[in-house]
């Protein structure tokens, strides 16, 4: 299940706030000792997060499924198969209170943002209006584009050119060439050769010389301030590529 965005807190009867988490969204699977992590496009993550595997092969349930049921029964029985949990394995934490009071204290705490839950509605496995996520400081999972060739000491490349999809198009909405260090250029110039292409995969291509333009196969997770007026980044920073992310999941906010 995964949260649709809104720009602005709320208080709303039935609902539940809790903090947000930045990561990897993974289903466990325990059957007796065994336990597979698998991640949201089916790969296996079990190896990556032997820690949390281990936690999970020690809870006392034999097997565990929590599907089908409104939130607070799926909370009352994950909480009673955690137990007081671990440095691993713990319940997502709940703020005390309405929206703008979590809100207030996700922003006072230096939190991401938080996640608002319809206590009532069932899971479901897709986007969800049934829950809610606002940000406190924006982050964004956007495809890479094209890329504008390395200036003076940088090596391998110089930006990166960001998109997300709006319909069928993909958006340009700005570039970003800080947050890199040499190694992660180096290994994203070697990820993104092979996908180099001579059309601009953006329905309106910017005006950057010398751009390369690549195939829409690569997802970026990236910080900044703010959207412009004009849907642009602002002050955006390189946080690492997402594999666990489909290019077609990176919408722009707003109606589609």
């Amino acid at each position: 299940m995964l949260a649709t965005l809104v720009g602005e807190p709320f208080d709303r009867p039935g609902w539940v706030f809790e903090e947000k988490y930045d990561g990897y969204r993974i289903l466990a699977y325990k059957e007796g000792a065994r336990v597979r992590l698998v991640s949201r496009n089916d790969k296996d993550r079990t190896e990556s997060f032997a820690g949390i595997a281990d936690a999970v092969a020690s809870l006392k349930d034999r097997t565990l499924l929590l599907d089908r049921e409104p939130l607070s029964v799926r909370r009352r029985e994950a909480e009673e198969a955690i137990g007081k949990g671990s440095d691993h394995l713990f319940v997502s934490r709940r703020f005390p209170g309405g929206g703008m009071t979590a809100y207030r204290e996700a922003a006072r705490r230096g939190f991401e943002g938080i996640v608002a839950k319809n206590a009532s509605a069932p899971y479901e496995e897709r986007r969800s209006p049934e829950w809610l996520k606002v940000k406190v400081h924006q982050e964004e999972e956007l495809v890479i584009g094209g890329f504008t060739p390395p200036r003076g000491s940088r090596r391998h490349l110089g930006a990166l050119l960001l998109g997300a999809y709006r319909g069928r198009n993909l958006v340009f909405v700005g570039k970003v060439g800080t947050g890199f260090t040499d190694a992660i250029l180096e290994d994203l110039s070697k990820r993104l050769k092979p996908l180099v292409r001579k059309a601009s995969p953006f329905a309106a291509p910017p005006r950057e010389k010398a751009a390369v333009w690549v195939a829409p196969r690569l997802v970026a997770q990236i910080a900044f301030q703010e959207w412009t007026a004009d849907e642009k980044l602002r002050q955006p920073v390189f946080l690492g590529l997402r594999d666990d992310k489909k290019p077609e999941e990176c919408r722009l906010p707003g109606p589609s």
